[in-house]
């Protein structure tokens, strides 16, 4: 037996009465069978109790939703370091600073560029997709914190992104990182967010 929500007092009842006890609401086969929000947020919270998913895939610290390649990024890095200080000792620091912006740029693009060529680039990619789907089945998002339900772990104000799916891989990210059970997000202006990641108590 389960306790739901009357839909017309909102006292809990039983999920077999046909009638609610409370103000003789009829009680049909819809309400008995549909959970309430927090029915629902119980279920996952039981859920996470009973077992953590495990990813199939090594999770670092410090992943990126997007591939990039630490070996050409740090040859790009280097050729950018020797363009300023060749035009340091050759034109000044006005100089120096205009060329290793300008080509050193151009070095970090054309790297993601011939990276994004290998087969590295698009096994990562993969990885990221299975990741971020793990992420998505193992953290739950909630509206409410509930001092008798919740307990807070961290909170932090995230800066908003273009790409939605990034935003929320580094959010899920730092929910594993803290070893969180869900997340509470509220919008505080129009470029950041408010991140709470909360465990079940």
């Amino acid at each position: 037996m389960a306790l739901i929500k009357c839909p017309e007092c909102q006292k809990e009842i039983s999920d077999k009465s046909e009638n609610c006890v409370n103000c003789g609401y009829p009680i049909d086969t819809v309400t008995t069978t549909t959970t309430t929000k927090d029915n629902t947020e119980q279920t996952n919270q039981n859920n996470t109790n009973k077992k953590i998913l495990e990813c199939p895939l090594e999770i670092k610290e410090n992943e990126s939703y997007t591939p990039i390649s630490p070996l050409l990024h740090g040859i790009a890095l280097i050729f950018t370091l020797f363009l300023f200080v060749a035009g340091l000792f050759s034109d000044g620091i006005g100089a120096a600073l205009t060329m290793s912006v300008l080509l050193g740029g151009l070095a970090f693009f054309l790297s993601n560029i011939l990276y994004m060529l290998t087969p590295f680039y698009w096994k990562k990619k993969k990885n990221i997709e299975i990741i971020y789907d793990y992420f998505k089945q193992r953290f739950h998002t909630i509206e409410n914190f509930d001092t008798e339900k919740h307990e807070k772990v961290f909170e932090w104000n995230e800066k908003k992104k273009k790409d939605n799916d990034e935003l929320m891989f580094n959010i899920y990210l730092q929910a594993y990182n803290k070893n969180a059970d869900a997340v509470i997000l509220k919008d505080l202006n129009k470029s950041e967010l408010q991140c709470v990641l909360i465990k079940y108590k």
